[in-house]
């Protein structure tokens, strides 16, 4: 390169000139970068989330640089409901975006997160997000679940009946039922909300016997999606049907007695008109069938005389029963002779079980004592129990097993209204002499006795939450502390709180309330509030709730009070090796790095960030 007066020459290898010729633009010496790309996965969001529910769960949004150089990014939206975490940032990044219902009826709701960076070759990225905010489920509620019908082959149809169809939850219900058989129909087959549903039965060309089909009722929105009736027709025969109530009996013999207790089964007539019968055996083991002709319906008995078996020996033997009216004769029923050295005994240690309950709840004071029996083997012979009731408020730990055992009973009684109720557990073994076994079971419910009191633990409340970001949850238990009933509401006005009864407990005693804070708009500090519980029935109504709500800004500001500097290493130091106290106002508070981890790493953090000019910690503001 040489000048030529005010001319720029350059020369080559081959010592000629030349001239350049200039345009207006940059010269770059070295080895430069491009710049930085953004990209974003996904390149959307959708939310959905229920009116006055639970936060619809977080979604991260990954923002990459797939250009050069550094990708030094900052996130914006528009709406209050939406919230990202960080909203700054050098890629690769995650980020956390929320997105609330809480205050926001049903629909849809749409934003953008905008996602700049001036170098960028595409600046800005927009993400669209849509929120949808639906109505809580409907229930499906079903007025009963069994229908029987009864009708005589070749007569009238029987009566119809009518199945009741309700919403017992929120949102609109859209059921549907289906059935399957054609000697059943089912009128409206649709409905919203609640609805009756005709069922008729045609029993035109069916021949005597049972028939069996389900109604389904359904909505796939609902809670409890779908709901089932069954329905049962019994189609008796014009003409006599013989039929026995035990068509296989079980008799234990005691080797070392011949003479086993006698057994019975009744004889009847399962279709319509008379019938006549008559017995025979030709079983060595039954010596009598009292009585062995007669007619229908009757109760026969049949006495034993077992000799000629050693312990471990089973014999069957038939009795044949027989009708010139049935159209189904004969009919059989089946001895098994089951011989042992000494046969199982069912025995109790209590003749009747005794409970009281007051209705509704028992309050918070000491509960009624467990309700128990236990089950033993007088014998030796191995047995194994079952149980059988008929009541829907009685139920057990345990219905079959081994003895010995113990059985504790439950009483289903918050719905029942004062009163008595009576059942019999029975107790049954197939090998055992003297199955079955009965214990006498009544249930008192008894009457309220003292006035309500509303019973809560806590009393005041406690949350912590970063600004514009949810908190963490918190159940409070609401109880009558006296036995009985009570009715209460819950009132508060809280802008950054909302509740709901948790739904898992049924809304039953004790109910649980569900709290969720969300510092949306809110600054860093303590914010006091106040609710209550009242009831037109309790004497201590109404009863204050005190919320105390402690609001942090930065990751990092482990002393809370608002600033990251070498006081927060120090506090971080002393708990992490020194046993100093936690992060305030939670731990999460020390996490600098955003792994939900407090350690060394987040000690680092804070030092590349305050002398290294490294980002900022886990998406803080500066």
């Amino acid at each position: 390169m040489a000048f030529s007066g005010n001319d720029l020459m350059l020369i080559d290898v081959n010592s000629e000139a030349i001239y350049p010729i200039f345009k207006k633009g940059a010269i770059t010496v070295g080895n430069p970068q491009l710049p930085p790309t953004i990209s974003v996965s996904p390149d959307s969001l959708y939310f959905e989330g229920l009116a006055g529910g639970s936060m619809p769960p977080t979604q991260l949004l990954h923002i990459a640089n797939i250009g050069q150089s550094s990708l030094k990014w900052t996130a914006t939206k528009h709406s209050t409901w939406l919230n990202i975490s960080p909203s700054f940032g050098t890629a690769p990044s995650n980020v956390q975006v929320f997105a609330s219902t809480s205050g926001l009826s049903a629909g849809y709701y749409y934003d953008t997160i905008t996602v700049t960076d001036t170098n960028a070759t595409n600046s800005p990225v927009l993400v669209p997000v849509k929120l949808r905010v639906m109505l809580p489920p409907p229930t499906i509620h079903l007025s009963q679940n069994y229908f029987s019908f009864n009708a005589i082959a070749d007569s009238a149809n029987p009566p119809g009946q009518t199945l009741i169809v309700t919403n017992t939850g929120q949102g609109e219900l859209h059921w549907t039922a289906t059935k399957q058989s054609s000697w059943l129909t089912i009128n409206p087959a649709s409905g919203v909300d609640s609805g009756d549903i005709a069922l008729s039965i045609d029993i035109t060309g069916l021949p005597y016997g049972v028939y069996y089909d389900t109604i389904y009722v359904s909505d796939p929105n609902a809670t409890n999606d779908p709901q089932y009736a069954a329905v049962r027709l019994e189609v008796a025969s014009g003409l006599p049907l013989l039929a026995v109530d035990s068509s296989f009996i079980f008799v234990v013999v005691d080797v070392n007695n011949p003479y086993p207790a006698p057994r019975s089964f009744l004889i009847y007539n399962a279709g319509g008109g008379s019938m006549n019968f008559h017995l025979s055996t030709n079983s060595p083991r039954i010596i009598s069938l009292t009585p062995d002709s007669g007619a229908a319906p009757q109760s026969v008995v049949a006495g034993f005389k077992t000799l000629g078996g050693g312990a471990g020996s089973n014999f069957f033997d038939t009795v044949w029963i027989y009708s010139a009216e049935a159209i189904n004769s004969p009919q059989t029923v089946v001895f098994q002779f089951h011989y042992v050295q000494s046969p199982a005994i069912i025995a109790l240690n209590k003749d009747s079980i005794v409970a009281s309950r007051y209705e509704c709840s028992q309050g918070t004071g000491a509960q009624p004592p467990a309700s128990q029996f236990s089950i033993f083997n007088y014998g030796t012979d191995p047995m194994n129990f079952n149980l059988s009731w008929k009541s829907d408020w009685l139920s057990a730990n345990k219905v079959t097993g081994p003895v010995p055992s113990a059985v504790t009973l439950s009483f289903d009684y918050k719905t029942l209204p004062p009163g008595s109720y009576y059942d019999t557990i029975v107790v049954s073994a197939i090998n055992a002499i003297n199955s079955p076994v009965k214990l006498a079971v009544i249930l008192n419910i008894l009457p309220t006795s003292t006035p309500p009191w509303i019973a809560v633990n806590p009393d005041t409340l406690f949350f912590v939450a970063q600004e514009n970001m949810p908190g963490k949850e918190f159940y409070l238990d609401v109880n009558n502390a006296n036995p009985g009933c009570m009715s209460w509401q819950m009132n508060e006005n809280v802008s950054w709180l909302s509740f709901n009864i948790d739904s898992s407990n049924n809304h039953t005693y004790p109910w649980s309330l569900h709290f969720m804070p969300f510092a949306g708009g809110v600054t860093m500090g303590t914010y006091n509030d106040q609710g209550q519980i009242t009831s037109p029935t309790a004497t201590n109504s109404p009863v204050n709730l005190n919320f105390k709500l402690q609001v942090w800004k930065l990751h990092g500001d482990c002393n809370y009070d608002g600033l990251v500097n070498i006081k927060d290493i120090t506090y971080l130091v002393n708990y992490l090796y020194k046993h100093g106290a936690a992060p305030k106002p939670e731990n999460i508070v020390g996490d600098c790095d955003c792994n939900y981890r407090i350690n060394s790493l987040d000690i680092t953090a804070m030092i590349n960030y305050l002398y290294k000019h490294s980002g900022p910690l886990c998406g803080n503001p500066y």
